[in-house]
């Protein structure tokens, strides 16, 4: 189990993967000649993704975040909304 000296790691790593995680996501476009056509529909939904997982992180900073954080996202109405409008961006972009 994780014990309360961990936390500066686990964000700091946490941080690190999910920007990596995009930085792939954003350059997909770019190696796929099929994507060009939608390019900016991936684009936003990165974007969208990006200032989600920001939010995250400075809620979970600020102690507002307990539990799991999935859990938190499936009952936060903010997640719900960005998660929503990210998901029609990737479809439309598929």
């Amino acid at each position: 189990g994780y014990q309360a000296s961990d936390a500066p790691m686990v964000a700091a790593v946490g941080r690190v993967a999910g920007a990596a995680a995009m930085l792939v996501l954003g350059l997909y476009p770019l190696a796929e000649p099929a994507a060009h056509a939608s390019r900016w529909l991936i684009w936003s939904g990165c974007l969208l993704t990006l200032y989600w997982r920001l939010r995250l992180w400075r809620l979970a900073g600020e102690r507002r975040i307990r539990d799991d954080p999935v859990m938190f996202a499936l009952k936060d109405r903010h997640s719900l909304v960005v998660g929503a409008i990210a998901s029609v961006l990737f479809a439309a972009a598929a």
